[in-house]
């Protein structure tokens, strides 16, 4: 996974950029200097690959946000994994950038990482024109007119309705099954997704009832969510415009609970934690004899969840 922050939903890049978590851009910029292209990444996206956006401009700046706030000690080292330096720089409130704009090192280093670890959700066709704009921006034998036009080109470039990565073809672009779901979607990635969309949280169903849920929720790329529920032993849901795999019975809950336990390692391990333990205390044989006492804890535990994702 990551490792070096937590979802940013909001951000100034209009056109490809769609989603959290990574972009890319390309802008006019120079090059930042400081970053060394013979400093190897190695496995920087292996789980969370998926998160790749694209902007189409000139050259080249590859973005990862991370909130300071929440994840300063990692921000004031060196990334281990990937002995790549950040360019720790405040934006606005608690946030920094961590920014790539060399072509060469994006050429040599993050190019193979996603070409490694293909991007399994529509993201993948803004990876692809991503991919094509650095190829050439960095051809040194196209002139530069014929390269602006190409870029243009490539810019106003529309994905296609229903598009869906080819990563999935292996499996017919169709999953029905656990060993579909396995083929493509690793429990890793999973995870990792899961880290940036997914949401764990308590509401009150009734009166004197708050129970917990579980839910990813996405607009496109029903297959990965197909695939997410396959793993997840839940099921696929349609809501309006857009769909979701949710789980909030007695059933599905300790599922949900084996299967993320010690995976995640940015801000949502906090919130799973709290929501975890808060279910399996609310089930005890203590408080079932005491509907009203649970009911106290769970709102408590509800309104403390709420106060964290607002500072997210």
């Amino acid at each position: 996974m990551l490792g070096i922050g937590t979802v940013r939903k909001e951000y100034s890049i209009p056109a490809l950029s769609v989603g959290t978590n990574t972009f890319l851009e390309l802008s006019t910029h120079s090059r930042d200097k400081n970053i060394s292209p013979g400093r190897k990444p190695s496995t920087l996206l292996s789980s969370t690959a998926y998160a790749m956006y694209g902007q189409i401009f000139f050259f080249l700046l590859f973005f990862f946000n991370f909130n300071k706030k929440k994840d300063k000690n990692k921000k004031e080292k060196k990334d281990q994994d990937t002995n790549i330096e950040r360019d720790g720089k405040i934006i606005g409130r608690a946030m920094a950038e961590f920014r790539i704009r060399d072509r060469k090192l994006l050429l040599q280093h993050i190019i193979p990482i996603f070409d490694q670890y293909p991007l399994l959700t529509s993201k993948y066709y803004n990876y692809e024109l991503f991919k094509k704009a650095l190829l050439i921006s960095s051809n040194s034998a196209i002139p530069t007119i014929k390269k602006h036009a190409m870029l243009v080109e490539l810019k106003n470039q529309v994905r296609p309705n229903n598009y869906v990565s080819p990563v999935w073809s292996v499996v017919n672009n169709k999953v029905t099954s656990l060993c579909n779901a396995k083929t493509v979607m690793s429990k890793s990635w999973l995870v990792g997704f899961t880290e940036a969309e997914g949401s764990f949280y308590l509401y009150t169903k009734d009166v004197q009832r708050i129970v917990h849920a579980f839910e990813i929720t996405q607009k496109l790329d029903k297959i990965v969510l197909d695939a997410a529920a396959q793993l997840l032993k839940i099921k696929v849901k349609t809501k309006g415009t857009y769909f979701t795999v949710y789980a909030d019975t007695l059933r599905d809950i300790p599922d949900i609970i084996a299967f993320y336990n010690n995976t995640f390692k940015g801000m949502k391990s906090l919130e799973y934690r709290i929501w975890a333990r808060s279910f399996n205390k609310s089930r005890s044989t203590s408080m079932k004899k005491t509907g009203n006492e649970r009911f106290i804890y769970l709102n408590k535990i509800q309104d403390l969840m709420r106060k964290i994702r607002s500072i997210r």
